[in-house]
């Protein structure tokens, strides 16, 4: 277990460690797990660096999220590294958010996962609202702890706004 990060035990870590396993031999570009890293976060989010046996369409790692949010990858060539991947993240969440609110096609987004079986959820109001509270919770916490990164990644969180119904 990583030492100086937010784990109550090492059970949380395990769990995340092996949430993280499942959620890559769940998805069909995946034909193996080679080497997982824990890159940070805690126990209501963490970032994993995964390196994959690949089909052909699929690049050799990915960056995998999870916790207590929709399990989802982040491809390695658009994030340079873990806070990357989280700004990623919730920049894809948004983008679903916005889509739902706008009655717009979701074709082309993330999917947003159940975090237990990684099979598509069907949105509601309710979903999303809990979507925009976890983006929320993203910015103004875990994102806060890595300000210099997020400003080297392009982004500032002083004009981040809450996502919209998510108060």
């Amino acid at each position: 277990m990583p030492e100086g990060e937010g784990f109550e035990s090492r059970d949380d870590y395990d769990q995340l460690v092996a949430t993280a396993r499942s959620f890559l031999a769940s998805r069909p570009w995946c034909r193996g797990i080679k080497r997982i890293w824990f890159v940070r976060g805690f126990k209501y989010l963490s970032v994993f660096y995964c390196e994959i046996e690949h089909t052909p369409a699929q690049p050799p790692d990915v960056w995998v999220i999870v916790g207590d949010v929709p399990p989802a990858y982040m491809p390695t060539k658009a994030c340079g590294n873990g806070v990357e991947a989280v700004l990623g993240y919730v920049g894809a969440l948004s983008e679903v958010i916005e889509n739902f609110n706008d009655g717009k096609t979701l074709e082309g987004c993330i999917p947003i996962l159940s975090a237990e079986s990684f099979e598509p959820l069907e949105l509601n109001e309710a979903l999303v609202k809990m979507l925009g509270a976890r983006i929320n919770a993203i910015t103004t916490g875990f994102l806060s702890l890595y300000k210099d990164e997020v400003r080297a990644a392009g982004f500032d969180l002083a004009t981040t706004t809450p996502v919209e119904g998510s108060a």
